[in-house]
């Protein structure tokens, strides 16, 4: 993609940003997905409808889209309206408007800012040029951007607006820390400059005590013996006393700033145990739902199967009596043909034999007729000879 001023392109071609669709009469739409002057989306001024599809990179709100005609000698757009829809294909009733722009009659980058877009994510946009201006064939396009914001800078947004709050909220707290710390380390100088100034040779050192109310008057006492000569001879033992501490069972300053935190650790941890089992008992919901939808579909499935299955058996069976009574009449056809093919081959027998007995007839007439001539011929001749001899 191209970053413009800080700002994303989500409908360029660098990113995987495509023409899913086009009016009929548009021709080079990709061109508006590049960064060209001199390539153009050529579209008739003329036609009933011009329109683009869009299909982003990513799933966004759309939150500005900008247009451009750099071609001087051409008529340019003038009324258009943008919708977007999160999947595609989609029916005429199922874009989104987010708004209808009237652009200026220049030759420059025209801004299109969309209001209250925060409501649905966009992932397909439809721009439609509704009126143009001038007089010329061609209305051009030169360029289409889109910007938005895409889910991960969303919740980066968000992440940013809580810890700024939290921020907000801290001041008090963390003043109240320092105060505290702050009053430790004065006693703390106090009481170290107290010790310094008690007797060393004192055997008992009292710790003194604080300043603060709420917090431990009386601090651990220690006592210490002092080591007592015990003269034996050449040599000398020495014997301490026993020593003894004592705490005091009052909180310290430290202590109750610990336990604050740990009160507040212990809160948070709480919390966070109510929001794991909230999330745990939304999940079992969730599946429980899930298993009940399941179950449904199971059964629906099921249902459908089964009818299913008996239509398709009722349906065999209906094509099982049809071909059963289909060869019944084609075997009762043939048995007629057969029957009457046999009827015609004794006809045709009988009409054969009575053909030869005719042949036959003609044969022995046509040898009588031929003695007969020959008789003729020779009594002819015979008399005809004898004629001439008287």
């Amino acid at each position: 993609g191209k970053l413009y001023k800080d700002r994303f392109n989500y409908a360029s071609v660098d990113c995987a940003a495509t023409i899913m669709k086009t009016s009929r009469d548009i021709k080079r739409a990709t061109n508006i997905l590049k960064e060209s002057k001199d390539s153009y989306m050529l579209m008739e001024c003329q036609a009933p409808d011009h329109f683009i599809i869009i299909e982003l990179c990513e799933d966004i709100y759309v939150h500005t889209v900008v247009i451009a005609n750099f071609e001087f000698f051409s008529s340019t757009f003038k009324d258009i309206r943008i919708s977007e829809s999160n999947r595609y294909p989609v029916s005429p009733d199922g874009w989104r408007v987010l708004g209808e722009f009237q652009a200026q009659n220049i030759r420059d980058l025209q801004l299109f800012h969309i209001k209250n877009s925060n409501k649905h994510w966009a992932r397909y946009l439809k721009i439609e040029f509704l009126t143009y201006r001038g007089h010329e064939f061609y209305c051009p396009v030169s360029l289409v951007r889109v910007h938005g914001i895409t889910l991960i800078e969303e919740y980066q947004i968000a992440v940013e607006q809580k810890k700024q709050k939290q921020i907000e909220d801290s001041p008090a707290l963390a003043g109240e820390i320092h105060t505290e710390s702050k009053g430790i380390e004065n006693q703390q100088e106090q009481y170290q400059d107290k010790l310094n100034s008690e007797d060393e040779n004192n055997g008992i050192v009292k710790q003194t005590a604080l300043s603060e109310g709420n917090y431990s008057s009386s601090p651990p006492m220690i006592q210490v013996s002092k080591c007592q000569p015990d003269s034996d001879q050449n040599h000398t033992t020495l014997k301490p006393s026993s020593a003894k501490v004592t705490w005091s069972a009052e909180p310290t300053i430290q202590e109750s700033i610990y336990k604050t935190m740990a009160k507040r650790l212990s809160l948070l941890e709480d919390s966070a145990n109510l929001s794991l089992q909230y999330m745990e008992q939304q999940s079992r919901s969730l599946r429980e739902a899930i298993n009940m939808i399941e179950k449904k579909q199971n059964s629906k499935i099921e249902l459908f199967l089964e009818q299913f299955n008996r239509s398709v058996l009722t349906e065999l069976n209906n094509y099982k009596l049809q071909y059963e009574t289909i060869i019944h009449q084609i075997r009762a056809e043939i048995a007629n043909v057969q029957t009457s093919n046999e009827q015609d081959v004794l006809l045709l027998n009988i009409r054969l034999n009575s053909l030869a007995g005719g042949l036959a007839f003609q044969q022995r007439l046509s040898i009588l007729l031929s003695f007969v001539l020959l008789a003729i011929l020779m009594f002819i001749i015979l008399t005809r000879g004898a004629t001439l001899d008287h």
